[in-house]
Formats: C-alpha cells, structure tokens, sequence
C-alpha cells in the first residue's frame, strides 16, 4: 500500500462534474492545518489554530466522512465572505502545556466516492498515523473494495503554553454548491 502526502498527486482523478440527481455536492475542497496556543483557555487555543489554518471567519458544518468524486480539489483556500456556512471534514486534538497531541485524517477511494476516517488525541503523530491507516484500511475492506493507496495528512505539536490545540480540515467551497 502506498501512502501519498501530496493532495494534488492523490485527488488527480477529481473533477467537478454538474450533478444531475438534484441533490447539492460540494463542487470544491481544500486542505488545512492549523495550531494555536493560549494562556486564557482551551477556546481561544482552538481560536487561534482556526486562524492558523485560515478558516476562523467561516460557520463551520461538520460533515460525515465522504468526498464525492464529483467534488475537485483546489490548492489554495478560495475567497469566501466570512460569516459563509462551510462543511468540513476535521480532526481537532487539544492539550495542556508539555502534552504531545496529534490530529489526522487518512483519505482512501471508495467504489462510489472517497472515504475520510479523523483520529486526534494526545500522542505521537506515528501512533496516530498507524491508527488511521488501520481504520482506512477497515473501512475499504468493510465496502467491499482493494486498498492500494491512501491520502494522509496529519500535525503534531508540544504544547508551548497552558492550552493548545492543532487541527487538520477538509474545507467545501459553499459557493460552488450546484
């Protein structure tokens, strides 16, 4: 199996398609990181690994994990007028000072569309990627199809001050909706 870092090389085979069964699909996605720390509280930690990541002014909806394959990738975030409802797909992992967290999502192709699993917590970024790529591999085999490569896209951090937080995000462009 090959684990690929690179979303421009994975989600290659993406292409924005028009859907024609009525249903909304996100038309675009991008892809952050983010860590933030504060001496106030966990809040304001998390605050500022939004602001990081460059998503703090978008109303964030979280989704279940499925990429459709209509939906393409782009490599830089798009202008979205702050205040914008959002779907993302995201991992968030907080800590205290001196903890070690780790947040991650691992990517694999369905039959019909992209399966996303999250993993976070305090740990290390090898133990949190060897668990993603356990679920991924479960959750292909459970659909019936062949794993043979995955997207990964994880952070770690120490936690420099009282609280921290870091944050990996799969963000939908809500104005390509069709």
């Amino acid at each position: 199996m090959n684990i690929i870092r690179d979303p421009s090389q994975y989600f290659s085979d993406c292409t924005s398609k028009p859907d024609v069964s009525g249903h909304k699909l996100p038309g675009r996605f991008w892809i952050r990181k983010g860590e933030g720390y504060s001496d106030i509280s966990q809040l304001n930690a998390f605050d500022h690994a939004l602001l990081s990541s460059g998503i703090a002014g978008l109303n964030l909806v979280p989704y279940s994990s499925v990429i459709p394959f209509s939906s393409s990738l782009t490599n830089s975030p798009l202008t979205v007028e702050p205040g914008s409802q959002t779907g993302v797909i995201i991992a968030v992992s907080d800590g205290r000072k001196g903890d070690t967290i780790s947040s991650g999502i691992a990517v694999a192709k369905g039959p019909d569309y992209h399966v996303v699993f999250e993993h976070h917590g305090i740990l290390q970024r090898e133990e949190l990627e060897a668990h993603l790529v356990s679920q991924i591999k479960e959750a292909v085999k459970l659909r019936g199809g062949e794993l043979d490569e995955i997207y990964l896209e994880s952070v770690e951090s120490t936690v420099s001050a009282g609280f921290g937080s870091n944050l990996v995000v799969i963000v939908f462009d809500p104005v390509s909706y069709h």
